[in-house]
């Protein structure tokens, strides 16, 4: 049985994919090993799989002592056991492990970013976080991408070779999936939803854009943005914003960060779900939405584009464009049957395209050919 150890400081997103991996990760070929902060929702969810976890000390903002000190800490695991495949997960750890790496056991270390940092930077601070993930080019044995975009940015901007880069999707639970029952008719409400930590990335200022435009427009829609509390910079501005503005208070809840089973009542009585990010890796959420029949509307950008089928699961707008966003919302909002039929077609692509059980096996294919140094397929001459 070959050991396989995961690297990550990173929850939310992160932290789903992975519970989907050590779910259904074939124990008879692997021994999960898990390297993350402790006392979080990840480590007990993990250790309640039979994976074996390493606490580590790990921040997600850069803190020079505090890194340096979870850079020994993973390198001590590392020097301790004899893993067989090392795959880092996020970027600020991806960073870590693979410098840890680099000390312990050189050219032997995957690598899934799960959206580049240094778009989440703007100036110099974008600058030199590029150059890190650049440097650490030489570093990874192979770049594991979420979807295409991601897998397109590794190469024309971080410069991997694309012999080096493969693409394994994030996923939804095949049996959460099985459990849903279609409903195709409005709710009783009409419920905008946006899920995602209130920070740069997910761009939330854009989504109370959306309200105040709406709501001008409309007073039939309530809108519900949850995320809170959940390591999101811009949390007290959204806060604030809300708190000063008598449409926002009136008409859009802000709910804290929380459990699957209070998300899925939210997805449930949602009638379209929007996403309006900067960037992305392959946002979990927008699966999820597509996975109850919901329509979406999001942000055309890296991993959200290749989620989203433009005008058949629902609607890509740019970054910023928010009145062509509050168009397709309401358009979905007043035309039952586009909104049903962009529901059901939504669901089908997830089913067709992101169930995880068959993105686990097609990662095994990967780890299995890694092993033996073959090429995956799609990669002839890595």
């Amino acid at each position: 049985m070959k050991k396989i150890v995961f690297i990550t400081q990173a929850l939310g997103g992160v932290e789903t994919s992975l519970l989907l991996i050590f779910k259904f990760l074939a124990r008879t070929k692997y021994e999960p090993h898990l390297i993350c902060p402790p006392q979080t929702t990840l480590t007990a969810k993990a250790a309640s799989y039979g994976v074996l976890v390493h606490p580590v000390k790990m921040v997600r903002t850069p803190h020079p002592v505090r890194d340096v000190a979870s850079l020994f800490s993973i390198i001590k695991i590392l020097k301790e056991h004899s893993f067989d495949i090392i795959h880092a997960q996020s970027a600020k750890a991806g960073f870590l492990a693979r410098l840890a790496c680099k000390v312990v056991r050189p050219d032997q270390v995957l690598y899934s970013p799960r959206a580049f940092s240094y778009l989440s930077q703007r100036g110099l601070l974008y600058k030199l976080f590029l150059f890190l993930e650049r440097r650490a080019v030489t570093w990874t044995d192979m770049l594991i991408a979420t979807s295409e975009s991601e897998k397109v940015r590794a190469i024309s901007e971080v410069h991997y070779d694309e012999r080096n880069v493969v693409v394994v999707r994030n996923s939804v639970d095949p049996d959460d999936f099985n459990t849903i029952r279609m409903n195709n008719h409005q709710p009783r409400e009409k419920l905008v939803l946006t899920i995602g930590r209130l920070g740069y990335q997910k761009n939330p200022m854009m989504f109370l854009d959306l309200v105040e435009l709406m709501c001008a427009q409309r007073n039939d829609v309530k809108f519900v943005m949850q995320g809170g509390g959940f390591l999101g910079h811009l949390e007290e501005k959204v806060t604030q914003r809300i708190l000063n503005s008598d449409v926002l208070r009136n008409y859009c809840e802000l709910l804290p960060w929380s459990d699957h089973a209070s998300t899925k009542v939210l997805y449930e009585r949602c009638s379209v779900f929007v996403l309006s990010s900067r960037f992305e890796g392959m946002p979990n959420t927008l699966l999820e939405a597509m996975m109850y029949g919901k329509p979406v509307v999001a942000t055309d950008v890296d991993g959200s584009r290749d989620v989203v089928v433009h005008g058949v699961t629902g609607f890509l707008v740019d970054v910023g464009a928010t009145e062509t966003m509050a168009r397709y919302v309401m358009q979905l909002l007043d035309d039952d049957d586009l909104r049903a039929g962009m529901g059901k077609a939504a669901r089908l692509w997830v089913q067709n395209h992101f169930l995880a059980d068959a993105n686990v096996r097609r990662l095994e294919e990967i780890y299995d050919r890694y092993l033996v140094r073959e090429p995956p397929s799609g990669m002839e001459g890595w």
